[in-house]
Order: structure tokens, then sequence, then C-alpha cells
């Protein structure tokens, strides 16, 4: 019998029930097994009878490393999430995992675990959608564009004359010209037909990106604009929907290095791990909102910070930066710029920040 199937607890009857329901073949699951170590989800095992100790766990360390190690090496995973009472996270060396991959740990106690692990496979469920979504949408024009070529030279033309006339809406502009651009030139579709010597233009209120950074914002601010128009809670949230996309599109966007303090003690039974961090990923400074080059758009995932312990350059693993994120910090910094009640303006104290952040995750439904 397959492993995920032989065993009996909540958290497998939660994972059976999504994998039946989403059919997600991306999703790789791997079980801590008392009796033979890490084993894949599928690999068929015989009834056994053996249980986790805290011996057995440290007994699998060592083991369970080289393992894991291997399978990410091999999967290329960038996200990990655990689910594991407290005696099998003994034969799981976090902080070593943490040093390679961004790792969730569930939260202790059986309810609480059990809605953590909800909690993510829902978040998994909403990317894939909005991936599908997108792929689909791309699909779709690509298609069109091919059996109606000359339509792309004339979107594209009278894009940029929108675009050139009217550089405040920019984001609106750019942004589904760039998803119809993507879809034209991953199928060849007639790029030899159209040659434009303005499509190198950047929208001056943006400053100090990659380009792929700046296609990340424009499609950040594209999205953002849209949930200021359709979702009430949202733009009271930012102040009012008229005020929100003013302030917005009159702020100047600029990537560079922000404030990165961590906690990281040498020593003690916590040595190697952080234990306090002040990572600012965006801040407003007048009509300039600013996204860090070293924290949120860490180069491949590593943030740049200082270790107060030591005093020391540390890096710290994260995820790279995706459209969700950085539109949760341009709606965070564009309630401080509208000067809204509905943040706490003074959030330099973590616990506001938190605050903030949560209150803009559930107005605007980022996830």
């Amino acid at each position: 019998m397959p492993a995920i199937d032989r065993y009996d607890g909540p958290a497998f009857y939660v994972l059976r029930r999504y994998l039946r329901e989403t059919d997600d073949r991306q999703l790789r699951v791997y079980i801590l097994s008392a009796e033979f170590g890490i084993i894949n989800a599928r690999k068929r095992i015989p009834d056994y009878d053996r249980f986790m100790t805290h011996y057995r766990a440290r007994e699998l360390r060592q083991q369970t490393t080289r393992s894991l190690r291997l399978i990410l090496q091999k999967t290329q995973c960038t996200e990990v999430f655990v689910c594991a009472g407290t005696v099998y996270e003994d034969a799981i060396d976090i902080p070593h995992l943490k040093q390679t991959v961004s790792v969730q740990v569930a939260a202790r106690g059986q309810g609480r675990k059990l809605s953590s692990l909800h909690s993510w496979l829902r978040q998994r469920t909403n990317r894939r959608m909005a991936e599908t979504k997108e792929s689909n949408f791309e699909q779709e024009i690509a298609a069109s564009l091919q059996r109606h070529p000359h339509i792309f030279l004339r979107l594209m033309q009278n894009s940029l004359m929108v675009a050139e006339s009217l550089r405040d809406n920019y984001f609106i502009t750019l942004g589904v010209t760039g998803q119809i651009l993507t879809a034209a030139v991953s199928v060849g579709a007639i790029a030899s037909h159209f040659t434009c010597e303005g499509a190198a233009w950047r929208p001056k209120t943006i400053k100090g990106t990659t380009p792929d950074q700046l296609k990340v914002i424009v499609a950040a601010i594209d999205d953002l604009v849209n949930r200021i128009k359709t979702n009430k809670d949202c733009a009271d949230l930012l102040g009012g929907q008229e005020k929100a996309l003013k302030a917005l599109r009159d702020s100047t966007i600029s990537v560079e290095p922000l404030k990165a303090e961590v906690i990281i003690p040498t020593s003690g039974s916590r040595a190697g791990q952080m234990i306090f961090g002040r990572v600012i990923v965006g801040e407003t400074a007048g009509k300039t909102i600013k996204l860090g080059s070293n924290t949120i758009f860490a180069p491949d995932g590593r943030i740049s910070a200082i270790n107060i312990a030591t005093g020391q350059p540390v890096e710290v693993l994260t995820k790279p930066a995706d459209i969700n994120e950085v539109g949760e910090t341009l709606a965070h910094e564009t309630a401080h710029r509208t000067k809204s009640k509905g943040i706490i303006q003074d959030d330099n104290k973590q616990t506001n920040n938190d605050e903030n952040n949560a209150r803009v995750r559930k107005a605007c439904g980022y996830n």
C-alpha cells in the first residue's frame, strides 16, 4: 500500500482530500517514518509496528538531513512545509534546511497544526488558479495573434501612443501590453513584422530597477489598481478609491537598499537561528515609495542584513518577490501616502507594522 494511504492521522485526511480535489501534480509529498526514515508518499510500504521516540528521532536526524538535501537538489523545490509533531521534529534539522530553502513549520498543537496545513494548501490552490488564468489568457492572445497578425502591430502602436501621452496611467497600458507582448513572442507571432524605436521607453516614475524587477512592479501596480477599483474594503483601507489611485499615480517608485537587521546568536541553544528581525521591504518618504533591493528584491532570495549579535553582514534566505508580495507592499505604502486612518501611521514598531500588513492582506485579498 502507498505510504500516503497507509497512515491514518488527521493531517493525512486533509492532505488526501486536497490531492483528490485539486490533482496538484506539482506538490511533492514526503513522509518521515519511524521505520524507514524519509520516504516518497507514493512508495509502497508494508504495515509495521514501530513508534517514533526522541531516541529514534535523533538516530534518524543525520539520515534525514542527507535525504532532504538530495530531494531538494533533485526537485528544485523553492518552498517546504513541515507538518510534524514535536518528537518527529527532532529528526529534522530545521535550521540547516532553512539555509537552502524557504521553510514554513506548522503551528504546535493538533488544531493549530491542521489549520496551518489547510491554510498553506489553500494558498497553493489560489496561486495555481491565478497561474492557470494567466496562462490561458496568454494562450488565447497568442492564438488570436497568429490568426490576425496585423492586429498586433496596430495594438502595439496604439498602446505606445497612449502611454506616451498619458504617462501617469502607464501602469494600465504597459501592464496589458506586456502580457500581449509576452504571449506574442512566446509563439514567435509576427515578431519580424514589428519595429518600433519607442518600444524601449521606460516610465520616469520607476527607478533603480532591473528589467525583471520592473516587470514585477508593473504587474503588481496593475493588479493593485484593479483591487482598488473592484474591492471597496481595499479602497476604503487605502483612503478611498480616488485618493488611493491618485497617490499611486503621483508616487515615484524607487528600488534601493533598505534597513535589514536580525539577531542570530553564535552560541547557546539557539545558535545559528534567527530569533528577531527588522527587515524593511518597503517604506514611504514624501512622494517616494521605496522597495528594498536587498530585501523584497533580494538577489536569489538572499536578504543582505546585519547580525546585531555580531555586527557583521549576514544573508537570510527568503522566497523571491512575486506580484502578490510587491502588490501588498505597494498597498501598505499607498495607505501611508494617503495618510489613511485605516492603518497605524506610525508603524516603526514591528508589532504595528505586522498589524498593518494583516489589515492590508485582509482588506485587499492578498494571500
